[in-house]
């Protein structure tokens, strides 16, 4: 049966259950489940849906959890590592790309945005009273209650995803299972759990982790593989099976539908492919001691000293974390798009006085409203929307295009430079600079990073390494003759 057909035994069962009283529901309770004694992994994802309340699948995941840590028990080790990642935009292609103003769109929810709705609401509900000359607001009551019956969706902005030089998973671990390390929503529309191999040998790892594990991806994406699981919640797939391009991304590739909780879905589809997940909770096995974490740690440990990368490293900023962040709060990106689309509406309206506070501030924005009416301040939105789609949709074509199936040597290079970057920051390199020096330096990693094209970074990776490598050898320099200068004063002195 298809991915399209995926609901129709749930649809049958949803009927039946409608032609019985309302009373005698609660009273249907599936039968206890037992599973037959053995060694051999179960498949929990057997149906068209995965349910995660169900005391088959339940009985499963048990059975499962029980043979993996008897094997771990008798091995020492963890045998397989997968890297899972939640997103709300699928890798089309099969490629996890750098979140940029050449790649991705998110519709958001600019001040302009929320205003208008506002505005609408308070129209429609007939909440836009006056005492004279003065506006008399409606109360926060009545706001809400208005609010409800506008879409959510009308006059929000298509806006470039704010720039992020990494992409971001866990290993052997859902993303819910981390608390409030990561801080990261969960529940987005895919789910993807694919072999780690390709994430540690990619040469642009920085540092692995069960809870965190990212790398570079402003220079080559990542390819999926073709073991790669996608998970989708069945209350999501139900508005995403309508996307066309969707679809046939997910046509060939292993498709779980779930229902219930994520992290036990995933924790449920790690042990049927046989990975041993870092974290189940005491619900499902009395795993005490916290081995399977202390395990996968270990292993993951050994892999970042074998691959010369970071093990569990911060991502929270320069100061605290990791250096990519701190460059990634530095892309202009975000304050460009802003100005694109005032100069998009002062076109649109060449007689309205429009400013960045027509956007940004409510004031500027009650103003422009005014001025020009919500309903034609919506439709130039959905006008300036597409031209943003157009325009990125291109983009992004070129931007893999560029990026997939570099020659070797720029790939080398690339890598090279992403090292060298890297060790300038953990080595605190940084005190060896004038500030000037720094600023200069800095600005031309951040567009190594951020340039939109190859060519662009290839200058700026040149450059670089040949800035750092004179100052090595100046440095050198230095050491090797203040060293002689000591042996002279030493030599002196023995005279």
């Amino acid at each position: 049966m298809g991915l399209f057909d995926r609901f129709k035994k749930k649809k049958q069962e949803e009927i039946i259950i409608q032609t019985i009283p309302q009373e005698q529901i609660s009273k249907i309770e599936e039968p206890d489940i037992f599973i037959e004694d053995s060694d051999d992994l179960l498949e929990i994802a057997t149906t068209e849906i995965l349910d995660t309340t169900s005391k088959e699948a339940i009985a499963k995941f048990k059975h499962n959890l029980k043979t993996l840590y008897k094997r771990l028990n008798e091995t020492g080790t963890i045998e397989k590592i997968v890297a899972i990642r939640d997103d709300d935009f699928f890798p089309y292609d099969d490629n996890w790309v750098v979140a940029s103003n050449n790649t991705t769109i998110e519709e958001t929810n600019l001040q302009l945005s929320t205003r208008i709705r506002e505005r609408l609401a308070i129209k429609q509900a007939g909440l836009d009273k006056k005492i004279g000359n003065i506006t008399i607001p409606p109360s926060r009551e009545e706001m809400s209650e208005a609010l409800k019956k506008v879409d959510k969706n009308i006059a929000s902005i298509s806006m470039p995803a704010h720039f992020r030089s990494t992409k971001h998973f866990t290993i052997n671990t859902p993303l819910g299972a981390t608390g409030a390390y990561n801080g990261v929503p969960t529940n987005r529309n895919f789910t993807i759990i694919d072999d780690a191999s390709e994430l540690i040998n990619s040469g642009y790892t920085y540092s692995i982790a069960p809870r965190d594990a990212y790398l570079d991806v402003t220079h080559e994406p990542l390819k999926l593989s073709k073991q790669a699981i996608v998970l989708i919640n069945d209350e999501k797939y139900e508005k995403l099976k309508n996307n066309q391009e969707l679809m046939e991304q997910l046509k060939n590739k292993k498709v779980i539908i779930y229902h219930g909780d994520e992290t036990l879905a995933v924790n449920m589809v790690l042990t049927q492919i046989g990975v041993i997940p870092t974290r189940v909770g005491m619900t499902y096995y009395e795993d005490t001691t916290g081995l399977a974490n202390q395990k996968t740690e270990e292993k993951l440990k050994r892999i970042a000293e074998e691959k010369n990368i970071l093990y569990d490293q911060s991502h929270g900023g320069e100061k605290f974390g990791h250096f990519t962040s701190h460059l990634d709060d530095l892309n202009p990106d975000w304050n460009n798009a802003i100005s694109d689309l005032k100069s998009f509406l002062k076109e649109k309206f060449p007689n309205i006085p429009i400013t960045s506070s027509s956007i940004t501030k409510i004031e500027g924005i009650d103003k422009l409203i005014d001025l020009v009416g919500e309903e034609q301040l919506i439709k130039a939105i959905q006008e300036y929307n597409v031209v943003v789609h157009k325009k990125i949709d291109s983009a992004r074509k070129k931007h893999i295009e560029e990026r997939t199936n570099l020659p070797e040597d720029i790939s080398n290079m690339f890598k090279q430079t992403v090292k060298r970057i890297n060790n300038f920051y953990k080595n605190n390199e940084k005190v060896n600079y004038t500030a000037d020096e720094l600023r200069s330096l800095e600005e031309d990693i951040r567009l190594f990073f951020q340039a939109p094209t190859v060519e662009e970074q290839l200058q700026k990776a040149s450059i670089i390494l040949k800035s750092m490598s004179i100052r090595k050898n100046n440095e050198l320099n230095d050491m090797l003759n203040d060293s002689n200068k000591e042996v002279e004063e030493e030599r002196n002195y023995t005279l």
